[in-house]
């Protein structure tokens, strides 16, 4: 059986290794390169280093749970090991789940209406019916999509950070 923690440190391999890749792309270029896709880069590093604190306090705490298992952390935060996955779900105020599949290598947040999945070459952004895909180290990418990266980062960077925030206090690592 897998261990909530394997799949955990899997997780936290591939943000950072994302985070690295941007780093090294487009935060070290930051002079030469336009501010939209820098300030676009850094809001992609502030979502993934929130995902990894909330990741790495759920595996400290839980990291000892096997496959199959759910944890019920409070009545609306729940955290579940499935096979090769983990999903942590927040019931509310609005119900979000942040969900590692470790076969895909994919880390996503969802909720009903919006979305981000990040893989190790690709960040996916959706909302409603709305989806894009960017390669968030190549700058020109980035800056070929900057409006529709900016209007759906909106509200999917605030619901990373409420998520991420609520973990952080019911867990006491904040």
């Amino acid at each position: 059986m897998v261990k909530l923690r394997e799949l955990a440190t899997a997780a936290l391999a591939l943000l950072d290794m994302v985070n690295t890749g941007i780093k090294n792309n487009i935060i070290s270029r930051a002079k030469e390169l336009k501010p939209q896709v820098v300030s676009l880069a850094n809001k992609f590093i502030e979502i993934n280093t929130m995902l990894s604190k909330a990741i790495d306090i759920i595996s400290s705490k839980y990291g000892d749970s096997e496959g199959d298992a759910v944890i019920r952390i409070e009545p609306w935060i729940t955290i579940s090991v499935i096979g090769d996955r983990f999903i942590v779900t927040r019931h509310k105020p609005l119900a979000v789940a942040i969900t590692f599949v470790r076969p895909e290598s994919k880390v996503s947040v969802l909720t009903k209406t919006t979305g981000i999945e990040i893989s190790p070459e690709s960040i996916t952004l959706k909302k409603l019916g709305m989806a894009i895909t960017v390669n968030p180290k190549n700058p020109d990418d980035i800056y070929s999509k900057v409006n529709e990266i900016k209007y759906l980062l909106r509200e999917i960077s605030y619901i990373v950070d409420l998520t991420t925030a609520a973990i952080e206090k019911r867990l006491g690592g904040a």
